[in-house]
């Protein structure tokens, strides 16, 4: 626990899980102040312009608490294995009213239009969005306060995010899309092993596709304040 010193003299106090747990509510706080950060999805792992994960969602909001709370931590998004990314796990904590940070969505999700951040498999002939270089730039669908997941093709790139980290970079060949960053970086594309720059844990940050190896996404996150 860490505490900060607020405007008025009283000290702001702060405490971060990384894990999951339970904040303890001191009998004189009923209102905390919490930053959620939902798990990065996977990256995708193809031979064929794979898609880099999503960022986990970032959740910034006062919440009322009347007793102990727990918070879970979501878990990373499985890297793919010649397919797909798994999501990342939603981050809760459960106040009066429970919070969600959304977990990012692996990588090679079929259609913009799913909101869970990652990016999408361009064969798809019902896509409601550019299919070719030349119509525009390919980026994966965002949860709100998301990040977009990294796409694969000419100068797709992933998205930028409501957090701090940036989006992943792209590898040449086979033009394996990185993550969409979060409350952190995302991982970088790789042509082979994009375990070789993952996102960082408790990041959020979407993890970078490969031909061979994808990275999975970085852990959830929380950080709760309070004042007694």
């Amino acid at each position: 626990m860490s505490y900060i010193q607020s405007a008025g003299g009283s000290p702001l106090k702060c405490e971060r899980f990384t894990s999951t747990g339970t904040w303890t509510r001191p009998s004189t706080t009923d209102a905390v102040y919490v930053v959620l950060v939902g798990a990065g999805g996977g990256g995708e792992d193809s031979a064929s312009s794979p898609c880099g994960g999503g960022g986990g969602q970032v959740v910034t909001r006062y919440c009322n608490v009347n007793g102990n709370v727990t918070v879970t931590i979501g878990a990373a998004g499985a890297a793919g294995v010649s397919d797909v990314g798994g999501n990342g796990g939603d981050s809760t904590f459960a106040g009066v009213t429970t919070i969600t940070a959304d977990g990012g969505g692996g990588g090679g999700a079929d259609y913009a239009s799913v909101g869970i951040g990652g990016g999408y498999a361009r064969s798809s002939t019902t896509q409601g969005y550019p299919n070719s270089s030349s119509n525009g730039m390919f980026i994966g669908s965002g949860s709100s306060l998301g990040a977009m997941g990294g796409c694969t093709a000419h100068e797709q790139a992933g998205g930028a995010s409501a957090g701090s980290g940036a989006g992943g970079g792209r590898a040449s060949s086979p033009l394996s899309g990185g993550g969409g960053g979060s409350l952190g970086d995302a991982g970088d594309g790789h042509n082979t092993d994009a375990t070789t720059s993952p996102p960082a844990a408790n990041s959020g940050g979407g993890g970078g596709s490969a031909n061979g190896t994808a990275a999975a996404g970085g852990t959830g996150y929380c950080e709760v304040y309070w004042s007694e």
